[in-house]
């Protein structure tokens, strides 16, 4: 009985023992934090780039299969009394380079419209002012650019569409600008005609912050087209696309985000 009872004394630990094993684990968790915080950067930066490339195929295959580039884009523009670009991007729309035009104003935004409207986008998704989810539940109707294809050398219908500074593209994309256009700016959400076409999903970015989640901030990529001016209706050009980007800090095509990539890859 005497050795049970020693045995027994001996099979816990004493307080010495649990203090020094939780300053190991401590020191443990200390180690490991800067390691998790950094592996959630480097995902966010290769998912990033993957999406973005997947985005680019998925817009040049629909081109080139549907002989145009898709419809039921997110417009990016709010459904408020005075229509605007929605300011729950993980930015403001200034960072972007971001602006609204009306596009059956007369002049290059008519201009562009009907360009835009000759690749085959006739339309495009209205956001909500304040919506509940940003990124999965923002819709709150359509946005016409011309509703008749027999008036279209008449008329571009009611709409807006935003517009990119060519500063922004040329920072985002690498490309240079032309003076006879307008750069305009989408979000593939899940109602673009892209989605059961030539992508399964709209893909969300992955973010870095829980306050920047797709539950807080409008997480779908961009994309952006080069709509050209100087004619209207039957004679208009058809508008080009030129890029796929996120809307995170700035608008950041695949250039920017390969380098944050591989910048990763060399200092891991």
């Amino acid at each position: 009985m005497k050795n049970y009872n020693k045995i027994a004394r001996q099979a816990g630990m004493t307080l010495i023992e649990l203090t020094v094993v939780l300053l190991v684990l401590i020191g443990l968790a200390g180690l490991m934090i800067p390691y998790v915080s950094g592996f959630v950067g480097k995902t966010h930066n290769a998912t990033g780039s993957s999406n973005i490339a997947e985005v680019n195929t998925a817009v040049q295959r629909y081109e080139s299969e549907f002989y145009g580039y898709p419809s039921g884009l997110d417009s990016l523009v709010s459904d408020n009394a005075t229509p605007a670009v929605i300011d729950y991007t993980m930015a403001p729309a200034t960072n972007y380079g971001f602006s609204i035009a009306d596009a059956s104003a007369a002049g290059v935004n008519k201009e562009a419209c009907w360009s835009l409207n000759m690749a085959g986008m006739k339309g495009a998704v209205q956001m909500m002012e304040v919506p509940t989810n940003p990124t999965f539940d923002n819709a709150s109707g359509t946005i016409t650019y011309s509703s008749d294809d027999t008036a279209m050398a008449t008329t571009c219908d009611q709409g807006d569409f935003v517009v990119v500074t060519p500063a922004n593209v040329t920072t985002a994309f690498g490309i240079t600008t032309r003076a006879d256009a307008l750069y305009v700016a989408y979000g593939i959400g899940q109602s673009s005609d892209l989605v059961g076409k030539t992508m399964t999903t709209a893909p969300v970015h992955f973010a870095q912050q829980g306050d920047m989640s797709a539950s807080n901030k409008y997480n779908r990529f961009v994309v952006v087209f080069e709509a050209y001016t100087g004619t209207v209706g039957m004679t208009a050009k058809r508008a080009k696309f030129v890029g796929a980007g996120m809307a995170m800090m700035s608008l950041e095509g695949m250039n920017a985000s390969l380098e944050r990539h591989y910048d990763d890859v060399k200092t891991n």
